[in-house]
């Protein structure tokens, strides 16, 4: 089968930077009234933490999109094997030989894809986590189901549409082996 290539929509992750960026400057202009005596210190470092979650979380999507545009490596390669996964720090390999099946998670605007794997590969990932990691699956288990999961939202590819693609794919490749 052909290799299929999963990339952001520009343009929603550019809207994802606009609606950032306001909330950044809603924040610059609350911290602004600071010298007229109006906020409290608790309302002062809320509004700090929030200017700065906000403006680090648009540079690192503007990352995310020039990287993927620049160099042309997508966020998502689908090969016969498995998913190339790209997230902002490193790239992942999801073999289609560990999965047992992809399920569909999120609710109206945030889709995931649920990776179920088999067990002893589940615990293989769970034993091989560094502590956070372990912290991080286990939650992720608890909430989802799963321990990974890749984030659709503002991709390409409509996440259901994804999500049975991959469930064909792996019902394919457990055919060929």
């Amino acid at each position: 089968m052909e290799e299929i290539k999963i990339y952001h929509s520009v343009w929603r992750m550019l809207l994802i930077v606009l609606v950032c960026m306001l909330f950044v400057g809603a924040g610059i202009s609350i911290v602004s009234k600071v010298s007229s005596g109006s906020l409290s210190l608790f309302h002062l470092v809320f509004t700090w933490i929030c200017i700065l979650f906000f403006g680090l979380g648009s540079l690192l999507l503007l990352y995310w999109l020039l990287k993927e545009r620049l160099t042309g490596q997508p966020y998502l390669t689908i090969s016969d094997e498995g998913i190339v996964y790209d997230s902002v720090w490193k790239q992942f390999d999801i073999r289609f030989a560990d999965v047992e099946s992809f399920v569909l998670l999120g609710g109206r605007q945030n889709k995931f894809i649920g990776i179920h794997y088999k067990k002893g590969v589940e615990r293989k990932k769970l034993a091989g986590a560094n502590g956070v990691g372990r912290l991080f699956r286990k939650f992720n288990l608890a909430v989802s189901g799963t321990q990974e999961s890749l984030s659709m939202s503002g991709t390409s590819m409509n996440a259901k549409d994804l999500c049975d693609m991959l469930n064909e794919r792996l019902r394919l490749s457990q055919k060929t082996t």
